[in-house]
């Protein structure tokens, strides 16, 4: 092959991959990785750019190519299955800080909830001229995440 040839031709790549000619191989390489990046690419008929490649000049055999192509499905087919068992992971780690966020979530809602309520500037709260409802709203507050917690312990979700 020349080195005036189309270098983002399909064919090209098989050849250089099969014979070494036309280029160097981070030539072949980097015009396989942007075609090969997204695995749901469909590549071209990879019989058909073999045999348009050595079977009519030669170069190799039905055989051999034969061989090729099942070794590029094989690596196809290796290939996402890695890529599915990375999504697999990622996904795991998403659920497990999603059930972290609502174990947190679940146990500050309460105390949140009280927080808010004594927090209003309106008139007739209870215990305003209390000189102990401080002390009474933050051991209401205790109580409620004792239970919380106690509820999510029972039923074994931490």
């Amino acid at each position: 092959m020349t080195t005036d040839q189309n270098t983002n031709d399909p064919r090209f790549v098989f050849a250089c991959a099969l014979d070494g000619a036309g280029g160097s191989h981070s030539v072949a390489t980097q015009t396989a990785e942007p075609r090969w990046y997204h695995l749901d690419y469909s590549p071209p008929d990879t019989r058909e750019a073999l045999s348009g490649l050595g079977l009519d000049t030669g170069l190799i055999d039905s055989l051999t190519a034969s061989r090729y192509v099942e070794d590029l499905d094989l690596v196809r087919e290796r290939a996402m299955v890695l890529q599915e068992e990375l999504l697999n992971r990622n996904v795991e780690q998403q659920n497990a800080r999603m059930y972290v966020l609502a174990i947190l979530s679940a146990i500050f809602l309460p105390i949140t909830f009280i927080t808010g309520l004594f927090g209003m500037n309106v008139a007739g709260l209870p215990g305003t001229r209390d000189g102990h409802a401080f002390a009474i709203v933050v051991a209401i507050m205790a109580a409620a995440l004792a239970v919380v917690v106690a509820l999510m312990r029972r039923k074994h979700w931490f």
